[in-house]
């Protein structure tokens, strides 16, 4: 997979705290400008104290056969104009990206997150990007 450039969101600097039960069915704009899918749940790094991943939920009708898709929440910004979040990848990009079914217990896997964050290539807090 190619590696991603970083791009240019619109941020929403408005100082404001968001209870991840509220981030749940918030939709997903990609920056292609398709749809993404919505927001399933929060993966949190405890170690490291911060939110690691958005897991999206997409690609399928009514839930059955529903595909979990981890983004970096680096990948993320939330856009007041479509109420929901804008990402820096496309759809394209998250759909060749690890993924599980719902019923899945692939979140103790460790190498899973490396494979994530290989095929992102998204820089985390305190990384900077590389050339």
């Amino acid at each position: 997979m190619r590696r991603l450039m970083e791009r240019e969101l619109q941020v929403d600097d408005a100082p404001m705290l968001v209870s991840s039960d509220n981030m749940r069915g918030v939709a997903v704009q990609g920056a292609d400008g398709r749809s993404l899918g919505h927001v399933d749940h929060v993966m949190i790094d405890k170690r490291a104290g911060r939110l690691a991943y958005v897991v999206l939920a997409y690609g399928s009708a009514l839930g059955i056969g529903e595909r979990l898709y981890p983004l970096p929440y680096e990948a993320l910004a939330y856009d007041r104009s479509i109420d929901g979040y804008r990402a820096v990848v496309t759809r394209d990009d998250v759909e060749g990206a690890p993924h599980s079914l719902a019923d899945e217990g692939r979140w103790s896997d460790p190498n899973w997150r490396s494979k994530i964050d290989a095929h992102f290539a998204i820089p985390r807090q305190g990384q900077r990007a590389h050339a």
